[in-house]
């Protein structure tokens, strides 16, 4: 748990830091007009949140004892900034890339804000991170928008990851459902057994979608925003399995329970989730594996369904 005036304090420097980053890049780009004031624009917005958090401040610290303390994820904002780091330490920016770390950029603090939300006891501090989560969410579709006119926008057959044959014929091989995922579960890649539990053959069908979506997570329908938006998503193994991984770049391995929908029905399916950091361009991924429980307590040559129905 953080102060609330310290937690103000996080949230001003990381806005403030976003902002200058965002300068950065629009100057980098001074030859497009076009480019150049969407980063200017998204720095300008940046900036204010900044202040906006420092007005708060200044308003917790007449009398910091009449709010409560917060919960700040420090992993999450480290996260970001790190992205930062990484890329102003790299070669001069092509817009594809430089779009693709406002995208991480964006997701990365977008989640921590959305997630933030629902820890807050204060009801102060979480209207000022709905604000964030909302200027994130807006910013991410905003890139996204440019990059397809500007078609720098990926498939997942471009995807630097899963463009290689030789890629997707070893991650094919593998018997166990295989996905590579972004920061928010966003599917970059899945094999052949990962596509045949979502129910389709075909792997390209998937991408850029959230894998509690494709697998019919009865929580993925809980928020207007989909997967990873609603309360019990904040509990979800496999997106803390993804976060942990990326987040302290370390292999991650749980057991995960979840319902899912299936022709008309809910049934239950259990998981060993590992989860493995990956980096490719300057970006952050997580090879996520699921081996069927049921089938490993069958036996190798065992004929356990996967899915077994809630009465």
């Amino acid at each position: 748990m953080t102060g609330m005036p310290i937690a103000l304090k996080i949230i001003e420097d990381v806005q403030k830091r976003i902002s200058e980053f965002y300068d950065r890049l629009a100057h980098a780009f001074s030859g497009n007009e076009e480019i150049k004031a969407f980063f200017e624009c998204l720095s300008e917005e940046e900036l204010r949140l900044s202040n906006l958090a420092r007005y708060q401040m200044r308003i917790v610290g007449k009398a910091p004892s009449l709010y409560s303390h917060s919960e700040i994820d420090l992993p999450f904002i480290e996260e970001g900034l790190r992205k930062m780091r990484q890329f102003d330490e790299g070669p001069a920016p092509t817009l594809e890339n430089a779009l693709n770390i406002v995208e991480e950029i964006e997701k990365t603090f977008g989640e921590h804000f959305f997630l933030s939300i629902m820890k807050q006891s204060n009801a102060e501090l979480a209207s000022l991170v709905k604000s964030l989560s909302s200027f994130c969410a807006q910013h991410h579709k905003e890139c996204r928008q440019l990059a397809e006119k500007y078609g720098v926008a990926q498939s997942m057959e471009q995807c630097p990851i899963a463009g290689s044959e030789v890629s997707r014929n070893i991650l094919n091989a593998f018997p166990n459902p295989v996905l590579i995922v972004d920061f928010d579960l966003k599917i970059i890649f899945c094999n052949s057994a990962a596509a045949e539990l979502m129910g389709s053959n075909d792997t390209a069908s998937f991408f850029m979608k959230r894998s509690g979506e494709t697998m019919n997570c009865v929580h993925s329908t809980n928020a207007p925003e989909g997967c990873g938006r609603s309360a019990s998503c904040n509990k979800c193994v496999i997106r803390n399995t993804v976060y942990e991984a990326i987040c302290c770049r370390r292999v991650c391995r749980r057991r995960a329970s979840m319902m899912l929908s299936k022709n008309s029905l809910t049934m239950s399916a259990e998981f060993l989730v590992t989860a493995s950091p990956l980096s490719v361009e300057r970006r952050s991924y997580s090879l996520l594996i699921l081996e069927d429980v049921e089938q490993y307590q069958a036996g190798p040559f065992g004929s356990a369904e996967s899915f077994s129905v809630i009465h």
